[in-house]
């Protein structure tokens, strides 16, 4: 029995179907950025409970061999991260609040130093003077009466955003314990919902993968992380700067950034080393230090520890961190690695998304047909005669 050919209602639907795909796919990705736009204020506590429970799981695991509950475990776990935010709360305190109410004025501070030791930026201090003075003449002539707006003091907007943050630190809390204490539930309900045995196979192996995947690698960067914010610390403290502690925990959170969070660091290192030194040398020390310190991280420690599998296209990366800095501010920016990874291991379990694996993961050596085509593409436009032959055939 030969098969009928398409009728031409169908091919009409076909086309029509084809023609949409790309306007609701735009559609859909853009309203998706607005619903996390909008509910960042919960999408990033959940997230961030996500991380702290898959941080957990490996321990979770290896201590359930043992006969230790998922309960047990949750508590511990959830007691030491509370315990750690207490005890960081309790030491950098007073520097703390003292450096959020001097916040506003410590570049001007740094930059006003940086003129009185080199006198490097005297003309430029100059030519702003003289500006500001035309500029406020002619207000003054303009304008027979000011009005002064008074902005709110660090303390009044500590005291507004404090309760948000602390409600919202508890959530994130709770909600990990919760996750860790459910031990393999979220399995459990897969192998319930999923009717087929090769289905819940092939998606539980997926699952799994991920999990494993994204787990080791958050377990690993923290582990390597406290490590370096002890190095960071000691170093800092052995170079005689007041604010060691203050950047050893500040490192912690900040390495969590790839390239970023190490840029962030090393300008308030130099901003705090010129405030602090008599001496632009000496003030280059902290930053200098720093950036040899994660370098060494970044280049050495880090890849041999994750391993090739767990690396990532450095534009894929930064393009993580733009899109998620900018849909949920510092608190994107630290979950755009794990989710970027998470991405990647959804796509080589898919099939139809390997090849976009591929362009997530890091360089890797190509195949000779592909090396071959490069090489004729890249030649130069004289050279170009025809194009190379496939090596399969």
């Amino acid at each position: 029995m030969s098969d009928a050919p398409p009728s031409p209602d169908s091919e009409s639907e076909n086309h029509v179907i084809a023609r949409l795909f790309w306007p609701l796919a735009g559609i859909f990705w853009i309203m998706l950025f607005a619903a996390l736009k909008a509910g960042q204020s919960i999408f990033v506590p959940i997230f961030l409970a996500l991380v702290l429970a898959l941080i957990f799981s490996p321990v979770r695991r290896q201590l359930a061999r043992y006969g230790l509950s998922s309960l047990a475990v949750a508590s511990v776990a959830i007691g030491t991260v509370f315990g750690a935010f207490l005890l960081i709360a309790i030491l950098l305190g007073s520097s703390v609040q003292q450096k959020w109410k001097d916040g506003p004025t410590l570049i001007p501070k740094a930059v006003e130093k940086l003129e009185t030791i080199t006198g490097a930026l005297k003309p430029i201090t100059q030519v702003s003077a003289g500006l500001q003075q035309i500029e406020d003449g002619e207000d003054a002539a303009q304008m027979p009466s000011t009005v002064a707006i008074r902005e709110p003091s660090p303390f009044q907007q500590m005291a507004r955003t404090t309760p948000s943050v602390l409600g919202q630190f508890f959530f994130v809390l709770i909600l990990a314990f919760a996750l860790i204490a459910s031990g393999e539930m979220f399995y459990e309900k897969i192998v319930q919902i999923i009717p087929h045995v090769k289905d819940k196979q092939r998606v539980l192996t997926a699952a799994r993968d991920i999990e494993r995947s994204v787990s080791t690698y958050l377990l690993t960067i923290t582990v390597i992380n406290a490590i370096l914010a002890v190095i960071i610390g000691i170093a800092m403290w052995g170079l005689g700067l007041p604010d060691a502690l203050v950047l050893a925990v500040l490192s912690f959170f900040l390495n969590f950034i790839p390239y970023i969070g190490a840029l962030i660091l090393e300008a308030l290192a130099f901003i705090l080393g010129i405030l602090f030194f008599d001496s632009v040398w000496m003030a280059l020390a902290p930053p200098l230090v720093i950036w040899a310190i994660t370098m060494i991280e970044g280049q050495v420690i880090t890849p041999l520890l994750v391993g090739k599998r767990l690396q990532l296209n450095v534009v894929a990366v930064f393009l993580s961190l733009a899109l998620w800095g900018w849909l949920w501010g510092i608190a994107g920016m630290l979950l755009a690695m794990p989710i970027l990874l998470a991405t990647k291991r959804i796509c080589e379990s898919v099939e139809g998304w390997k090849s976009w694996s591929v362009f997530l993961g890091p360089r890797e050596d190509s195949r000779a047909q592909d090396r071959l085509i490069l090489k004729w593409i890249l030649r130069p436009e004289h050279k170009r005669v025809t194009a190379p032959a496939d090596p399969a055939s």
